[in-house]
């Protein structure tokens, strides 16, 4: 039997159920998973490249990764994004995300074909890396998970650790589209993913059913861009959602990113299932207070609407968990819009939230745009809003080398 190793280099929660999809593919087929680079004969190499850091990882994984007496193939978002700069260091197998329904063609000899397995509902967890249930005794796990539903525990713990801290045991996650058909200017993911496909409403509430028949009661619907759900087949994302309320059973779920375009377009139809109690967290990345840098972010840019949409869900139903992210330093950002940004964070009361310094993306529409802020200038936007945040009383923490300040309450 031939012998796989799987890694997986990404942050991105849709990555990670594209590995575990390929593990079953591999297991159904009768190859070995294992732990060791060493002992493979193939190594699957998922990656990342939605930024310059992310890709500098992915293409040094890739230098490792090469060294080892293995087929290797680079899967991801990498050869997709950057496939000039893959090109330049490997001439084997690779495939982008937008075309992994065609990784059988890699192994036409396999019995069960990649593009008919159904999708996963778990991360997959790179094998020889520590983690948490890895570490512990499964009886002191038991006890810390006991801990986080304790309310007297809950109200030391941020929002984001009580988030990030649920396990594969206890979180499914539905991917109900792949792609996306927005174009905001910094992104280059769109490369990557591709045009939108949407599953069927019938597909997507299976896979809730059959979720909570295996006992799942924490479900994280993700996408690419999860508000246009439903265009490309004649429905919606709110259709969709009344479906998976419908459903008879004790859970909840969490939606990962709503774009704002989306929390304006179905503010009623979101107080209204908010009311439910059934939704837990929905995360909405504003990016900015200013309508002007949304325009040229090529995002919804009528942040009166935006304000009073989040402001009416939270109203509706106060106990939810609104996530957010932002970008501070856009092009021709001016001191002004930057101060739009903090009064929408004084009046918007997001739970959790990440806040990104600007940098271009090479082949990104924004690396274009003139005006470019400083580093320095950067810096101190960067350190104004953390005073600001922790005078209104968060957590706050510095992420990768200081480009993401992390803030929760």
């Amino acid at each position: 039997m031939r012998k796989v190793f799987i890694y997986d280099a990404t942050p991105c929660g849709r990555r990670k159920l594209d590995s575990k999809r390929l593990s079953n593919y591999f297991t159904k087929n009768e190859y070995i998973i294992v732990k060791n680079p060493k002992k493979a004969d193939i190594i699957i190499l998922n990656t990342c490249a939605y930024s310059d850091e992310r890709t500098i990882f992915s293409i040094k994984k890739v230098e490792d990764f090469k060294k080892y007496d293995a087929d290797l193939i680079v899967v991801g978002c990498l050869p997709g994004i950057e496939e000039e700069r893959l090109k330049e260091i490997f001439s084997g197998n690779y495939i982008s995300t937008k075309n992994l329904e065609k990784f059988d063609d890699f192994f036409p000899e396999n019995k069960y074909k990649f593009s008919e397995l159904g999708d996963e509902i778990t991360f997959w967890r790179n094998i020889n890396e520590k983690s948490l249930t890895n570490i512990l005794p499964s009886s002191v796990y038991k006890f810390i998970n006991k801990l986080l539903s304790s309310k007297l525990i809950n109200g030391f713990l941020s929002t984001e650790f009580k988030i990030l801290s649920m396990t594969n045991k206890e979180v499914a996650h539905i991917r109900i589209s792949y792609g996306c058909p927005a174009n905001c200017s910094y992104c280059v993911i769109k490369k990557a993913v591709g045009p939108l496909k949407s599953k069927s409403v019938e597909v997507c509430i299976g896979e809730f059913k059959d979720s909570i028949e295996k006992g799942y009661k924490k479900f994280f619907i993700t996408a690419d861009d999860i508000g246009s759900y439903g265009i490309d087949i004649g429905t919606t994302f709110i259709h969709l959602l009344d479906e998976i309320i419908k459903i008879d059973k004790n859970f909840t779920i969490g939606i990962e990113s709503l774009r704002p375009l989306w929390i304006v377009k179905f503010s009623k139809d979101l107080e209204r299932l908010v009311k439910t109690g059934k939704i837990e967290f929905i995360g909405c990345s504003v990016q900015s207070g200013s309508a002007k840098i949304l325009k040229k972010m090529n995002r919804y840019s009528d942040t009166k609407k935006i304000k009073e949409s989040i402001l009416k869900i939270k109203k509706s139903y106060p106990e939810i968990v609104l996530i957010t992210e932002i970008i501070v330093g856009f092009p021709t950002e001016t001191s002004f819009d930057f101060e739009k940004t903090l009064d929408f964070f004084k009046e918007v009361k997001f739970d959790l939230g990440y806040i990104y310094r600007y940098s271009d993306r090479a082949g990104s529409l924004s690396e274009k745009i003139d005006g470019k802020i400083s580093a320095d200038e950067i810096d101190g936007r960067m350190n104004t809003i953390y005073k600001l945040l922790r005078g209104m009383g968060y957590k706050i923490r510095y992420e990768r080398s200081k480009t993401v300040l992390i803030f929760s309450n």
